[in-house]
Protein backbone atom coordinates (compact mmCIF):
# COMPACT_ATOMS: atom_id res chain seq x y z
CA UNK A 1 0.00 0.00 0.00
CA UNK A 2 1.57 3.63 -1.04
CA UNK A 3 1.23 6.39 1.75
CA UNK A 4 0.66 9.76 0.35
CA UNK A 5 1.54 13.31 2.38
CA UNK A 6 -1.97 15.47 2.61
CA UNK A 7 -1.39 16.95 -0.94
CA UNK A 8 -1.73 13.43 -2.27
CA UNK A 9 -4.46 12.12 -0.78
CA UNK A 10 -6.47 15.77 -1.63
CA UNK A 11 -5.34 15.07 -5.27
CA UNK A 12 -6.76 11.36 -5.05
CA UNK A 13 -9.94 12.15 -3.69
CA UNK A 14 -10.32 14.58 -6.55
CA UNK A 15 -9.66 11.80 -9.24
CA UNK A 16 -11.59 8.96 -7.86
CA UNK A 17 -15.04 11.09 -7.73
CA UNK A 18 -14.11 12.73 -11.17
CA UNK A 19 -16.57 10.14 -13.64
CA UNK A 20 -14.07 10.46 -16.66
CA UNK A 21 -10.66 9.10 -17.13
CA UNK A 22 -7.84 11.98 -18.40
CA UNK A 23 -6.37 9.33 -20.96
CA UNK A 24 -7.95 6.56 -21.87
CA UNK A 25 -6.09 3.30 -23.68
CA UNK A 26 -7.83 2.08 -26.64
CA UNK A 27 -7.08 -0.53 -29.16
CA UNK A 28 -3.94 1.19 -30.33
CA UNK A 29 -2.72 0.09 -26.98
CA UNK A 30 0.31 1.21 -24.77
CA UNK A 31 3.00 4.18 -27.44
CA UNK A 32 5.08 6.34 -27.23
CA UNK A 33 2.97 8.99 -27.73
CA UNK A 34 0.22 8.13 -24.73
CA UNK A 35 3.45 7.60 -22.58
CA UNK A 36 4.29 11.82 -23.86
CA UNK A 37 0.69 12.66 -22.92
CA UNK A 38 0.87 10.95 -19.70
CA UNK A 39 4.34 12.93 -18.73
CA UNK A 40 2.32 16.03 -20.12
CA UNK A 41 -0.44 15.07 -17.80
CA UNK A 42 1.44 14.01 -14.81
CA UNK A 43 3.79 17.31 -14.92
CA UNK A 44 0.41 19.90 -14.99
CA UNK A 45 -2.00 18.15 -12.67
CA UNK A 46 0.50 16.00 -10.64
CA UNK A 47 -2.41 13.12 -10.81
CA UNK A 48 -4.28 11.42 -13.35
CA UNK A 49 -7.08 9.00 -13.97
CA UNK A 50 -6.20 5.92 -16.75
CA UNK A 51 -9.09 4.09 -17.98
CA UNK A 52 -8.86 1.21 -20.34
CA UNK A 53 -11.77 0.82 -23.02
CA UNK A 54 -13.50 -2.29 -23.94
CA UNK A 55 -11.61 -2.49 -26.90
CA UNK A 56 -8.38 -2.80 -25.49
CA UNK A 57 -9.14 -4.90 -22.40
CA UNK A 58 -7.84 -8.55 -23.34
CA UNK A 59 -4.58 -7.08 -23.89
CA UNK A 60 -3.75 -4.21 -21.74
CA UNK A 61 -2.72 -5.94 -18.32
CA UNK A 62 -1.65 -4.78 -14.93
CA UNK A 63 1.98 -5.22 -15.53
CA UNK A 64 1.31 -2.83 -18.39
CA UNK A 65 0.07 -0.01 -16.61
CA UNK A 66 2.95 -0.77 -13.89
CA UNK A 67 5.32 -0.06 -16.98
CA UNK A 68 3.56 3.67 -17.57
CA UNK A 69 3.82 4.26 -14.27
CA UNK A 70 8.16 3.72 -13.83
CA UNK A 71 8.27 5.40 -17.26
CA UNK A 72 7.20 8.48 -15.77
CA UNK A 73 8.07 8.00 -12.62
CA UNK A 74 4.80 7.95 -11.18
CA UNK A 75 2.82 4.94 -8.79
CA UNK A 76 -0.45 3.98 -9.05
CA UNK A 77 -2.65 4.50 -6.02
CA UNK A 78 -5.94 2.93 -6.51
CA UNK A 79 -7.33 0.56 -9.04
CA UNK A 80 -11.03 0.13 -9.59
CA UNK A 81 -11.96 -2.70 -12.65
CA UNK A 82 -10.27 -1.05 -15.66
CA UNK A 83 -9.44 2.41 -13.94
CA UNK A 84 -5.99 3.61 -12.47
CA UNK A 85 -4.87 6.72 -10.47
CA UNK A 86 -1.67 7.41 -10.37
CA UNK A 87 0.14 9.64 -8.74
CA UNK A 88 3.58 11.72 -9.16
CA UNK A 89 6.11 10.06 -6.57
CA UNK A 90 6.93 13.32 -4.83
CA UNK A 91 3.90 12.90 -2.88
CA UNK A 92 4.30 9.98 -1.33
CA UNK A 93 5.53 9.28 1.92
CA UNK A 94 8.44 6.85 1.65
Amino acid sequence: MVRLNSKGLELKKLKIHQSRGDINIGRRGVTDNLISEVKKHLKTHKCLKIKVLKSAREFISDDDIQNIAKAVSAAIIDRRGFTYILIDKKYIVS
